[in-house]
């Protein structure tokens, strides 16, 4: 059965209109079964209804597989006419079979409904053996009227009989009335109108799309010791006097569509009291099916085309429109007529959602496109543009009379800054820019707008950048105030690091020299010194002989030359060191 649903859902969505006029409700609809379960007689017929609950969106269409047991339970007839289902086409027209225990179905319509009980078919039933029977919707399917055939189905429920042989009547498939045991107050006067409430249906005075077994309630004076009710098409029906026990609230069956009473009236020791009346309004079909209708067509150049739809209702009557195109606002009008505000160029669904005065509702769209007048020239765009100034001069033709609209873009789309420009007789136009543009890279888009509104595609030009001004030019370059300012800090900063290297090399060039002198001072000094060391040795007898004299002699001569060397080289290492 699943792999014929998504068969199914390709066709269907031809026929999807796309309204999402609610987001975030996928999987939110219900598909229920009235009544919900009950008493039966055997060999009594009992009919069962299939709705859908589309909790406030579009759908337009259904599938399910409804099962029951085949021994207990026997289909006799299944009705999808007019009367009985908002479907008007069906891929699987309902069908039965009683030796499965099946029904299946696959139906839509061609515009989206919605509503809390909107009828989809009833199933005829004949209870044919005693016990349990749950009849329960297996394979179903919801689909919203999204345009992608999305399945709304969140819940579906399980409708429990029991088939009892002994009775003797038909049995009531609601719950009985929880009777209240208490002494009556004597009275001595007939009892006041019940003040009947009711939560399915608050308001007396309002239509509701709700179908379902509905709680009742009153306050029972102190006198009353019987009450009676009754629910019919009667306005003005009179309960008859006779007591069905004292209870305060009592559960009533599903109402149909129509309007409908709930009577009921108490007795007390003098007699019966008047008959109040509480209407109930019950409408659980969409409005008609209509056409959304342009007298300019589905494609046009008008920016603002009219459009025209109207329907009715067979029942509560048409309260208003909900109108909206493409991703703009929501519309509300009591009437088929819209003009709308202007609309860009491109395809636009028109989406229209009629309700009722019970909360049910139709839907129709049409796809619109938007022609675009013809797109702009753009001729000539500044190159010589700078920080702070007046940056971009823009010209181009257009269609004579029009307006040039100009955005200056970024390189990612954000809008700097924009002008507007009229073309003259001949189309030609020109703008500048009056916002100052930071330094960048920019580019211009401009669009043209007709005396109507029409407006054209965009057009974009090429890159525009956007730098400082030089200070001075030099060769054809031209050289800004950061790049001077950075220029003379690299000189100064150049001429810094010029002076410390120096400065380093001479000293590790002085060090050098520094080592060098020391190393010469220490040799000349050790020669000097072996030079005395031997004169001395030879002087150390005291006595001086001719060979040591002349040999003295020549050691004190050589230590002189020595010294007078040593003076000289330590002179000219310190005249070195100093320069």
């Amino acid at each position: 059965m699943k792999s014929t649903l998504y068969k199914n859902l390709v066709f269907l969505a031809l026929f999807s209109l796309a309204f999402i006029f609610k987001a975030g409700q996928a999987e939110a609809a219900t598909l229920f079964m009235l009544p919900t379960g009950g008493e039966v007689r055997v060999g009594e017929t009992f009919n069962l209804e299939v709705r859908v609950n589309s909790e406030g969106q579009g759908f337009n269409s259904a599938q399910a597989t409804i099962l029951f047991p085949k021994d207990t339970l026997e289909v006799k007839s299944v009705d999808y006419s007019p009367a009985s289902t908002i479907f008007n086409f069906w891929l699987e027209e309902p069908k039965f079979s009683n030796t499965d225990g099946k029904i299946t179905f696959v139906g839509g319509t061609t515009s989206g409904v919605i509503g809390a009980s909107v009828p989809i078919l009833k199933i005829i039933f004949l209870a044919k053996g005693a016990g349990q029977a749950d009849i329960v919707a297996s394979d179903a399917a919801i689909i919203a009227s999204d345009g992608s055939g999305t399945n709304i189905l969140s819940t579906t429920n399980i409708s429990r009989f029991t088939e009892n042989p002994g009775l003797t009547a038909p049995a009531s498939a609601l719950p009985p009335p929880t009777p209240i045991t208490r002494p009556a107050v004597p009275s001595q006067r007939l009892p006041q109108k019940p003040q009947i409430t009711t939560p399915l249906y608050p308001d007396s005075g309002k239509w509701y799309n709700v179908s379902s077994d509905f709680l009742a309630s009153w306050v029972l004076p102190a006198d009353v010791s019987g009450v009676a009710t009754a629910v019919n098409k009667n306005a003005g029906f009179v309960v008859p006097a006779r007591s069905e026990g004292l209870f305060d609230a009592k559960t009533f069956g599903a109402l149909g569509d129509g309007i409908w009473y709930l009577h009921a009236r108490f007795q007390n020791n003098v007699g019966w009291g008047p008959t109040a009346h509480y209407r109930i309004a019950v409408d659980t079909v969409p409005p008609f099916e209509f056409s959304v209708d342009s007298p300019e067509g589905e494609k046009t150049d008008n920016p603002a085309p009219t459009f025209s739809f109207a329907t009715n209702d067979g029942l509560s009557g048409l309260d208003k429109y909900r109108v909206r195109i493409g991703d703009g606002d929501i519309v509300e009008l009591t009437d088929g007529f819209l003009k709308p505000p202007l609309q860009a160029p491109g395809k636009h669904l028109v989406l229209v959602r009629a309700l009722d005065k019970a909360g049910n509702a139709r839907e129709a769209g049409l796809e619109l496109e938007i022609l675009p007048i013809a797109s702009p020239v753009i001729t000539f765009v500044s190159q010589d543009n700078f920080v702070g100034e007046e940056a971009v001069r823009i010209s181009g033709t257009a269609i004579p009379s029009a307006e040039a609209k100009i955005f200056i873009k970024t390189r990612k789309g954000a809008v700097s800054a924009e002008a507007a420009a009229k073309a003259d007789k001949n189309g030609n136009w020109e703008a500048r820019i009056a916002e100052p543009l930071k330094k960048g890279t920019y580019f211009a888009e401009v669009l043209a707008r007709d005396e109507r509104g029409g407006l054209s595609l965009p057009v974009s030009s090429e890159f525009i950048k956007v730098r400082e001004r030089p200070l001075l030019t030099i060769a054809g370059f031209g050289i800004t105030q950061l790049w001077f300012f950075v220029g003379l800090i690299v000189i100064l900063l150049s001429g810094f690091g010029a002076g410390w290297l120096s400065n380093r090399l001479w000293r590790e060039q002085l060090g050098r020299k520094v080592v060098i002198a020391e190393r010469d001072v220490v040799t000349a000094f050790n020669l000097i010194k072996t030079d005395i060391d031997k004169a001395l040795k030879s002087y150390s007898d005291k006595r001086v002989d001719e060979r040591e004299a002349s040999e003295m002699e020549f050691l004190l001569n050589k230590i002189k030359g020595n010294m007078e060397k040593m003076q000289k080289y330590i002179l000219e290492n310190i005249k070195e060191i100093s320069e």
